[in-house]
Formats: C-alpha cells, structure tokens, sequence
C-alpha cells in the first residue's frame, strides 16, 4: 500500500473518530414524523433563479464557503445561510432537521450542519446502503435531533453545512436542494379529532377522505400512505411511508386537496401487489402553520385481473457513474414472461442526459432522459415486453463516450438502483 494511501486511512479513522463522540451526544434518527405528532415545517430551498445554481455545494473549491459569491440570492454571513421563516417556539417540545442531500462526488463523508454557531451535528448515513455508504451514489434525506436551546425565537436563525475535507481525490463536495427545519409541540386534543375513511372503488382506484370537525381551520391535507412500493426517497427502504421533499416540497404522496371537503383518488394502477394491508393517514396544515399527522387506517389492496411485481434492485454495484464504464445490477422477476402486459423503470438519477442506454438481457430499453447537470426521477416504460426472463435478470447502463474528445461528467443512477416494475395478467 503506498504511503499517501496509508496516510489517506488513518486521517479519515481519526476524523470519523471524533465525530463519532458528535453523532452519540446528538440524537440521530431517520424516520419521519409519525400519526399523532403535532409539529410546524420551515423549509428553506436554494433560490433557483436566471443564473443560479438550484443547489447549495458543500465542500471543495466550489463549496458556498469559499464562493459564496455563487449564491447571490442568499444571506450568507461567514459560511452561515440565513433561515428566513419566523421561527415559534412556544411551547415546543423537541426539533430535528431533515435535509436533502446528494452525495455527489462519491468519497465524501459526514455532512454535518450547525444552528446559530453551536456545535455540529453528523447527519446520519442510512443502514440500508452498503458500507462504505459515499461509495455508492445516493439522494436521500437523513435526519438529525436538535437540542432547542441552539434554536432562537423569531427570524434570527442560521445555520452551516460542513462535509470532511480529507478526500479521495481531492474534492469533497455534497450538494443540498433543502433543508426542512421542524419543531414539534405536545399534541393538542382540538388538532386530532380528524380522522380518515377509505373505499377501494375499483381495481386502480381507492377514494379518500379527511373527516373533521373543525374543517374550516384547515389549509391544506396532503394523503400519504405506507406500502411496500419504490424507494424514491432513497434510504434503502421500501415498506414505508412513501412521501419525502424535492426543494422543500412534498413529493410522491398520494395526493393533495386544498378546499373542503377534503378527499383524493388514489391511483393503485402502479402500487405493487401487497402481503399486508396498506396503511393511510394524512398531514393536515392549519391556517396556523400547525400539521397535525391523523391516526392511520388500513385497507387490503384487491386485484383479479391483474398483478404488479416489483422487482427490487440487487448486487448493485459501486460508483454507478457512466462515464467510468458499464455498470450492472440484478432483478428477479418471479412470474410468466408470456403474462406480462407492461413495465416502468423507476429510479433517480443525475445529469441523465449523459446516459448511454439502458439495458435489461442485452436489450435496449432507454437510451437517455431528462437534462444534465441536475436531479431527475424516472418512470420509463418498457416498449419490448419479451425481454424478461423467469428468474434473474440483468439490467446495465453503457459508458458514456467522450465528447469532442474530452470526458464529460456522465449520469449518476442513485441509490438503491433501477426498480422495475411489471405488470401482468392473471388469465390462467
């Protein structure tokens, strides 16, 4: 091993060391809130305006620190970004922060954040990603408890993004779209005495209701529900409550409705087949900036015609960038390759206009979506239904050549992978 490689280790032990004391003073979580929690949500998203990046670098030679002149729009004092919003900590029981981060330049390690100068807090990498996690691409969005004395009354409150500087090669970079700061309160008898009803009026439809007393004060209700279904928020965890934030706004819920009576239709054409009942529940936001999270129900999901396989990602490899090369996974669909009636590909990515074909057996399924240079999720049909197989079945993305000679940034697919779903009939 060379030298500069054996020195590389051992400083990166020796900070991961230290900020291993951080991580176990600090309270570290993943999960989201849960039904019966009462809690306010201040996000705060970079600017995307003419000219500006829709992102916050954090680390390296372009890192807000060292050009904050890259960011215009923002209250920046001495690496520290201003949160806008009027924070209310009246009463407030607790807090934790939410943040969207993409790993970016793989080798980076612990992002951490600091409020109004106090200490820093490690955000937690997920579990459910292989050690070591900055090996494999991935956008997803951990969450950290903090302590509400490092937050302040009012409009006030900054906060820091930091990531390591020991690096590979030499450039460690995250990049932030958003940070969703929330403040939770003891939960309050007026705020839940909603609840919800559900009916399964067809095969592809489920009709959902908020039913409140109190329905006048409410603002919004966005419907979530908890099913074994794709990863989007891209934690490694598919049975769970599928909704999560793109530059603070919510994302892949079941639906949204602003004026009373509060309901949404459901579409189930694309939910996987299920061995457990389907929980539901909604976030309700009053006219006060409160979300109250409603007591969850269940209903089994019902088919005949038809049945969804969901064709989880494995062996999935490191570093799945294109312009290093041809990168592969595998997927098993157990069912009849002669039953299938349609697929999706399902996965997120970044600067996928850089990608050179998709692949599934050898086939060509894709050969590029979306623009480059920024974050996108995909849900790709398959138009060549024959190319599955009973059993394993290899997907893999192509290098992305060189243009006009010179190498280009290629497309990253973030973890957990390509899911594919497929679709197929139940005529014995």
């Amino acid at each position: 091993m060379k030298t500069k490689e054996i020195m590389y280790q051992f400083i990166n032990v020796l900070v991961k060391t230290v900020l291993l004391l951080l991580i176990i003073q600090s309270e570290v979580v993943l999960a989201q809130p849960h039904p019966g929690d009462l809690f306010r949500e201040y996000a705060w998203k970079t600017p995307n305006m003419q000219g500006n990046q829709a992102f916050l670098r954090v680390g390296g030679k372009l890192g807000y620190h060292v050009k904050p002149e890259n960011y215009p729009n923002l209250v920046i004092n001495n690496g520290n970004v201003l949160f806008e919003q009027t924070i209310d900590l009246t009463n407030a029981i607790r807090a934790e922060v939410t943040i969207e981060k993409m790993l970016c330049h793989e080798g980076t390690s612990n992002l951490r954040i600091s409020l109004n100068g106090n200490r820093e807090i490690v955000f937690p990498e997920s579990p459910n990603i292989p050690e070591p996690q900055n090996h494999y691409m991935h956008h997803f969005y951990p969450t950290v408890g903090i302590p509400l004395n490092a937050l302040k009354q009012g409009s006030s409150n900054y906060f820091s993004l930091q990531v390591d500087s020991v690096h590979p090669w030499r450039w460690p970079q995250n990049l932030v779209y958003g940070v969703i700061l929330r403040v939770y309160y003891a939960p309050s008898a007026k705020k839940m005495n909603c609840q919800l009803a559900a009916k399964q009026e067809s095969e592809e439809k489920l009709k959902l209701e908020l039913q409140c007393k109190n329905a006048g004060d409410i603002q919004s209700v966005d419907f979530i529900a908890r099913y074994d279904g794709p990863d989007w928020d891209g934690d490694g965890v598919y049975n769970d409550w599928h909704y999560h934030y793109h530059r603070g706004e919510l994302q892949n819920h079941v639906g949204t409705d602003t004026e009373a009576p509060f309901q949404t239709d459901w579409d189930l054409s694309w939910v996987p087949d299920q061995t457990e009942p389907v929980q539901l529940s909604a976030r309700v936001l009053y006219t006060s900036g409160l979300i109250a999270m409603v007591a969850p129900i269940s209903f089994s999901l019902k088919r005949e015609s038809y049945s969804f396989h969901f064709c989880k990602p494995k062996k999935v490899e490191e570093k799945w960038l294109t312009r290093t090369g041809e990168k592969k996974q595998e997927f098993v669909f157990n069912g009849d390759p002669a039953k299938v009636q349609d697929a999706r590909m399902i996965f997120t990515s970044w600067s996928p206009g850089y990608l050179n074909g998709i692949y599934i057996n050898d086939f060509v399924v894709c050969i590029s979506e979306g623009p480059r240079y920024t974050h996108m999720q995909h849900c790709i049909p398959v138009e060549n239904l024959k190319i599955f197989k009973n059993g394993v079945n290899i997907l893999k993305t192509g290098k992305t050549p060189k243009y006009q000679g010179k190498m280009v940034h290629g497309a990253e697919i973030m973890w957990p992978g390509i899911m594919v779903l497929i679709k197929t009939s139940a005529i014995k």
